[in-house]
């Protein structure tokens, strides 16, 4: 058996090199590994980096100027099937060579990229179900032990992305930035004076930005709560509710603009907006993150009005009038505008609606659901310095906490897909909305009473995972290879393995990331793995035919 491994080593330093192909204009090396005989001899393995490639003797070339037949004429490789309508593969002799002529075919401008048929092991992106202590109680990302069926459907989407590369901005009263679930994801704290990088709470009654930043992306980190977007960066805003002229409130929205922010989220509004910031949210929506638009997302309101019949709104039934609902910042053109439901899948009693609803989201309703008061769970601080978290309040409840909900839909949409435009996640996000309620929806799929429906996160992720210009992430392991007639192969956990001949076992390819497997037994010697490589253990175990791999 080590006979056999190390002839094998040997062969394979005669026939592979180090190599460097281009990818994305930069040289990147490739160190030969193992060379595995099969009924594909054309496939070798490298280490590029950390991870394990097969590469095959093919080469795919993004063609510019030149022609399929000046390229296979200059570099001897052979035409093999047009890929894309400017994309072609073609065949070289071996791995090696298709290593150096695409390297060469870049280097000579005969293709926009070049780089040789790679065979990868793509591994799952699942996120597995989360430990974080508080999100068996979190209604809106799961199932409860008392509340089922009146979540957003988080779970599947996590298995793809987690809210990576995308900003979310927060304009509230504040965000206690040191919260131990927060701290981790803050990518900038500022208040409404825009100079001022201090979001933290003035007083202890500040803690509703908290609690709203909470919901939208509080870490994974075996503390506390969870957010919908858990790996999402926070821009954290103070001074919405604080006072802020409409000067301050535009200035805040431009930042906005210019600092390549996703989703802003607004769980406030006056019922009276001005037109200067009504031109400023227009603004955000067609033009922030670099022309892509930023999603704006406003919460409809608590004050049970709507705006069909044209009414002033009365606040919580003391009839203080509030303003037109038709006049508040949730109405303004573009903008995002949440409904909340309860924990039955209806609208809450105390959530605004009307012609403007666009998506609804858990936000719980502690009044009218008597047999289960539990509010929204998330993090708050309980004075202007010290973590803490709601937890079976039935007192936390409104549309200001659907919007971060959907907010952190939003961000993983925009992570999985980031070209897609402001209005094409939002149409994203309604077209897979789920019907809830047994309300009416029109021709369209919306309701007044809804919107589009309630948001469905995993549909949501699927959809613009669907709508990338690659194809979609890949988020299973599929590579498969052929043995030939003379050796056996299987997979185990992912990773391919099989023997040459009678005389023993040799693993191929990935052994480097092999380690959640401890010992491999070959037909006559045990192999150990241990600090990131395999070794021959003393013992032995007698020959015969099994094989088999022990976790």
């Amino acid at each position: 058996m080590v006979k056999s491994v190390l002839s094998i080593s040997l062969f394979t330093s005669m026939v592979l090199a180090t190599s460097s192909y281009y990818h994305q204009g930069s040289k990147t090396t490739l160190e030969p590994i193992v060379f595995k005989k099969s009924a594909d001899s054309s496939l070798a393995y490298y280490k590029r980096g950390s991870q394990v490639v097969g590469v095959r003797g093919e080469i795919i070339v993004k063609l510019g100027e030149k022609s399929v037949e000046e390229v296979t004429n200059k570099y001897g490789i052979s035409f093999v099937k047009n890929l894309t309508s400017t994309m072609v593969l073609f065949s070289a002799d071996s791995p090696q060579k298709a290593i150096e002529i695409s390297a060469k075919i870049y280097e000579d401008g005969y293709g926009v990229f070049a780089h040789p048929n790679f065979v990868e092991k793509k591994k799952s992106r699942e996120y597995k179900v989360p430990t974080d202590p508080l999100y068996s109680k979190s209604w809106h990302l799961g199932d409860t032990d008392t509340i089922k069926d009146a979540h957003i459907n988080v779970l599947g989407a996590w298995q793809s992305v987690g809210g990576e590369g995308v900003t979310v901005a927060v304009y509230d009263d504040a965000v206690l930035t040191t919260h131990e679930d927060l701290s981790e994801n803050i990518s900038e704290a500022l208040d409404f004076t825009i100079s001022n990088k201090d979001a933290s709470p003035q007083s202890a009654d500040d803690t509703h930005g908290t609690f709203v930043a909470g919901l939208a992306m509080a870490a994974s980190n075996d503390k506390g709560s969870l957010g919908v977007a858990p790996k999402a960066k926070l821009m954290a805003i103070r001074g919405a509710t604080g006072g802020a002229s409409e000067a301050d409130h535009i200035n805040v929205f431009n930042h906005v603009k210019n600092n390549n922010v996703a989703v802003m989220n607004n769980s406030w509004g006056g019922y009276n907006v001005s037109d200067g910031l009504r031109e400023a949210i227009i603004d955000l929506v067609a033009n922030g993150r670099d022309g892509k638009g930023t999603v704006v997302i406003f919460a409809y309101g608590n004050d049970a009005c709507n705006d069909l019949a044209n009414e002033q709104c009365k606040k919580d039934g003391t009839g203080e009038e509030q303003g037109y609902l038709a006049n508040d910042e949730s109405s303004v053109e573009g903008v995002y505008t949440v409904v909340a439901l309860n924990q039955k899948n209806q609208k809450s009693s105390y959530s605004n609606w009307g012609t403007k609803a666009d998506i609804a989201a858990p936000g719980g309703d502690g009044d009218d659901i008597l047999e289960n008061k539990a509010g929204i769970v998330s993090t708050i601080n309980i004075n202007t310095t010290e973590s803490s978290y709601a937890v079976d309040d039935p007192d936390q409840v409104g549309t200001s906490y659907a919007a971060p909900i959907v907010a952190g839909v939003v961000a993983l949409v925009a992570s999985v897909n980031p070209d897609l435009t402001s209005k094409e996640i939002m149409e994203v996000i309604n077209s897979t909305a789920d019907k809830v309620g047994g309300y009416e929806y029109d021709s369209s799929g919306r309701s007044n009473y809804t919107g589009y429906g309630k948001i469905n996160a995993t549909k949501a992720v699927e959809k613009a995972n669907s709508m990338r210009s690659d194809g979609g992430l890949v988020t299973t392991t599929t590579t498969t290879e052929e043995s030939s007639s003379s050796s056996s192969s299987s997979t185990v956990s992912g990773f391919d393995y099989g023997f040459e001949n009678r005389s023993g076992w040799n693993l191929l390819g990935a052994v480097e990331e092999l380690g959640d497997i401890k010992t491999q037994h070959s037909l006559d010697i045990v192999w150990t793995y241990s600090e990131g490589k395999w070794e021959q253990n003393p013992a032995t175990i007698k020959k015969g035919d099994g094989f088999w791999i022990k976790k």
